[in-house]
């Protein structure tokens, strides 16, 4: 590749895209936010995207960032804040929760992120797209909404009429 004044265009791309979300443990001083990586999400949640930036001769970029389209039952576009030291970048969606009724929220279903440009100083996308697929699911189903809810759930004792 060449550009215009023929001096050579050096290609970045993002060579590895993860969905994954931020979980917070623990209250007040105590409270600890990991990443956790996953692809099941429920409606409301936040899907976080996180791309690694590298040029054509797998360097890390820092300072780029990339822009990728969101296909399925409903589409969206996001782009993403810098990439660090790295390389790495993260753009985030919000997935809307359903109201009281149960309709409103984020459709259900499976979706892809795809990626569809990468800006990055002195550089130009090598456009070859990165793909994460994920789904969204109701709020409360699975079993790691049922870990994350901090609800307890007890067995109430069995009386002597049961037995």
């Amino acid at each position: 590749h060449r550009d215009v004044v023929g001096d050579p265009v050096v290609l970045a791309g993002v060579a590895a895209l993860v969905t994954g979300k931020y979980v917070k443990t623990g209250k007040g001083k105590d409270a600890t936010t990991e990443w956790v990586e996953t692809a099941d999400f429920a409606q409301g949640d936040k899907v976080v995207f996180r791309g690694r930036i590298l040029d054509a001769e797998g360097v890390p970029l820092s300072g780029a960032n990339f822009h990728l389209v969101i296909t399925g039952p409903e589409s969206n576009s996001v782009s993403s804040g810098s990439s660090d030291a790295d390389g790495y970048a993260e753009a985030t969606w919000s997935t809307r929760k359903p109201n009281g009724g149960g309709g409103g929220g984020t459709t259900v279903g499976a979706y892809a992120g795809t990626t569809t440009d990468v800006s990055a100083p002195g550089h130009s996308w090598d456009e070859v797209p990165t793909e994460s697929g994920f789904s969204i699911g109701p709020p409360g189903a699975g079993p790691q909404a049922m870990a994350h809810s901090g609800r307890v759930v007890t067995q109430r004792p069995r009386a002597k009429a049961d037995l």
